[in-house]
């Protein structure tokens, strides 16, 4: 048996002689064996133990092996339960198959016929847990397809807008540039520094988003500190302030000396 072969077996009959005769099998099978000698037992005994298979006579007194069944159904649908029946029970065991009863085998117990019906038994179990592996896989991978669709868009709207910025730029340096050729064409050295300043200023500003981008594009670890507020404040008019001089505009900023994180 493979290494997801269930290990415990739950024997119900009310039969002392039949429950030795079945954990006797049952472990030379290779399995470990809890037995119940009725219904009610049993249902406490599989809450506690939870084993994937059952093995249960269908006529008990305190409670017959079909509501037994019922009730493990219940509580956890994936456990196989085999049916113990007699030969004049063949109408009890196909209502046993209509409440999702594994299989049933007739007394006396032919160990033979036991063993094919604990192989159907765990080739279900089998199969349900390979789909369920297969299942997690799928649903890990459309996970993973999608935040890589996420970071595909983000990507692209990123891609987009430096292109933009970066299409705006290179027109400035080709507008200084023109000017610097004009101007030597004219003589007109006025213009031409004109050109060239406005040609600097644009590779400056080229050479800085180069390095934003580099540096953003860096994988580094969040470091939390605290931050003085009013440090933080003057740093952030200082960025937004080149921004807004020039414009006709006046940023003021006022910060309490006291002020601090």
């Amino acid at each position: 048996m493979d290494e997801i072969t269930p290990k415990t077996i739950l024997i119900v009959d009310d039969e002392a002689d039949i429950r030795e005769v079945l954990a006797i099998a049952l472990m030379d099978m290779g399995y470990r064996t809890l037995e119940a000698e009725n219904a009610p037992a049993a249902f406490s005994l599989f809450l506690e133990a939870a084993p994937e298979i059952v093995v249960t006579d269908i006529k008990m007194p305190g409670g017959d092996g079909i509501e037994l069944l019922r009730k493990i159904k219940r509580e956890n649908p994936e456990t196989e339960v085999i049916m113990i029946t007699g030969h004049g029970d063949m109408n009890l065991a196909i209502r046993s198959l209509k409440h999702d009863a594994t299989d049933f085998i007739t007394k006396p117990i032919n160990v033979d016929v036991l063993d094919i019906a604990l192989n159907r038994a765990i080739e279900k179990i089998t199969m349900r847990r390979e789909l369920q592996a297969y299942t997690h896989s799928l649903e890990q991978l459309v996970r993973e397809k999608t935040q890589l669709q996420d970071h595909l868009a983000s990507l692209g709207l990123m891609v987009g807008s430096i292109s933009h910025g970066m299409k705006g730029l290179l027109t400035s340096l080709d507008g200084g540039l023109y000017l610097v050729a004009s101007g030597l064409e004219k003589e007109n050295l006025q213009r031409a520094r004109e050109g060239c300043q406005a040609a600097r200023e644009t590779a400056q500003r080229i050479r800085k988003m180069v390095l934003d981008i580099l540096y953003y594009a860096k994988e580094r670890h969040l470091q939390c500190r605290p931050v003085p507020i009013a440090d933080f404040v003057r740093t952030l008019a200082d960025l937004i302030r080149p921004r807004v001089d020039g414009f006709g505009m006046t940023l003021a900023v006022q910060v309490r000396p006291t002020a601090a994180a």
